[in-house]
């Protein structure tokens, strides 16, 4: 019983509201903007409804490196079949979660600049994924050169567990790429 008066009462509280639409723009309706273009008005700033212009940047350089913070011996081992196949340099860090400390994205940044990547694979260990690292990871790779952009082209490689990660792993190194005109698109 008092859970049906509890319930009249809220409904009696409820006020009715206008729902407003969700549209989701066409990407050729969303402006690209610069620091040199007009302020977006408030509804395009609120939604994020826009593209930020950037221009070419190129890698600083064509290897391959692998960061991790694994330690464990199943994960390593896909790394390094990984590395093995790629010709890839694995640089280890003691906890990716803290990348984004000055000493210790210095001391990545300098072997990165040593290394010159196009790509960088970056495995974390499932607690060490955070916000964080993403945002030090991001300020890394691209603060490699003097320029804002990013200066190697960056993937995660991240699983539960290592069965998952080393399947992972696998369908990384056996992937093949398809033309465009061999996918069949389920949907338009």
């Amino acid at each position: 019983m008092n859970a049906k008066i509890l319930f009249v009462l809220l409904l009696l509280q409820c006020t009715p509201s206008i729902a407003q639409q969700f549209t989701i723009p066409a990407i050729s309706d969303l402006p690209r903007i610069d620091r040199q273009s007009p302020r977006p008005t408030t509804a395009i700033l609120r939604n994020s409804a826009f593209i930020l212009k950037l221009k070419h940047h190129a890698p600083i350089g064509s290897g391959y490196v692998i960061i991790t913070d694994h330690t464990d011996d199943q994960y390593m081992a896909s790394l390094r079949e990984l590395a093995e196949y790629r010709q890839a340099k694995i640089i280890h860090v003691a906890d990716l979660g803290k990348i984004y400390q000055t000493d210790i994205l210095s001391a990545v940044r300098k072997q990165l600049m040593d290394l010159k990547p196009q790509y960088v694979a970056i495995a974390p260990r499932l607690e060490s994924y955070r916000e964080n690292m993403l945002l030090g990871m991001w300020e890394l790779l691209s603060t490699l050169d003097d320029d804002k952009y990013l200066d190697a082209y960056p993937g995660v490689l991240l699983a539960s567990d290592a069965k998952s990660f080393a399947a992972l792993i696998q369908r990384s190194i056996k992937f093949q790429s398809i033309a465009q005109k061999q996918l069949k698109p389920l949907a338009i």
